[in-house]
C-alpha cells in the first residue's frame, strides 16, 4: 500500500462515518486496523529491501578496497 492508496482508504472511511451527530462508537476500528496492518507490512518490506541494498553496496565497497 502506497501513500495515495492509504490516503484514499482513510478518506473513504471518513466519508462513510461523517454524519451530523458524530459518535465515537461509529469509528470503524476493524477497517482502520486492516489499513494499519497493510501500511505496517509495507513499511517492513521497504525497510528490508533497503537493508538488502545497503548490504550489497557494502559488500561491493569492501571488495573494491580489499582487491
Amino acid at each position: 500500500m502506497n501513500l495515495t492508496q492509504f490516503t484514499m482508504a482513510v478518506d473513504n472511511l471518513v466519508k462513510t462515518w461523517a454524519d451530523d451527530e458524530p459518535d465515537y462508537r461509529a469509528v470503524p476500528k476493524d477497517a482502520l486496523r486492516a489499513i494499519w496492518e497493510q501500511v505496517r507490512e509495507g513499511a517492513v518490506k521497504d525497510c528490508a529491501d533497503w537493508q538488502e541494498q545497503r548490504d550489497k553496496a557494502m559488500e561491493a565497497l569492501h571488495k573494491h578496497y580489499t582487491r
